[in-house]
């Protein structure tokens, strides 16, 4: 992830980090650091954890099994309570929604927070790929809202 040629991890988080929380979401800069923390930390977990540079980490380093082990490590080693640790959940499921659509090739490999294959609906054509199937794993539906009652847009 050299600052002249980027590998998809590496797009994904300037783009994620420099355009689309602040002036995407517009999100204020305190949050920004935030997330920006949350995505730090899980990068220098990862590189002692796989024991690579941070900077050759891409999608398919980003395993369910290395997040689990993250926020174990985030409660366990740096004492952080569960709402810190959900804090750090949150800014990491926020850049999944956020990259997912951009490198759907590494949907089903490099997103963890979404279901995996054998969790998706058995009523799919066995012809639709992986990345047809991806879908956030949050997402569920809603009741419509009561009439006069305003809506916040879905983020």
């Amino acid at each position: 992830m050299t600052d002249s040629h980027p590998n998809a991890l590496g797009r994904a988080l300037r783009g994620f980090l420099a355009d689309n929380l602040p002036r995407v979401r517009g999100l204020s800069l305190h949050t920004i650091r935030s997330f920006r923390a949350a995505l730090k930390l899980l990068l220098v977990f990862l590189e002692r954890h796989l024991r690579r540079p941070a900077a050759t980490l891409d999608f398919p380093d980003l395993s369910r099994e290395d997040l689990l082990a993250f926020l174990h490590h985030l409660e366990a080693e740096r004492g952080n309570c569960a709402a810190t640790r959900n804090v750090r959940l949150a800014a990491l499921h926020s850049f999944a929604r956020y990259a997912t659509p951009l490198f759907p090739e590494h949907c089903g490999v490099a997103s963890p927070f979404w279901p995996s294959p054998s969790s998706a609906p058995s009523s799919a054509p066995s012809s639709i790929s992986n990345t047809t199937r991806c879908r956030p794993c949050w997402k569920r539906p809603t009741a419509p809202p009561r009439p006069g009652v305003a809506t916040m847009p879905c983020c």
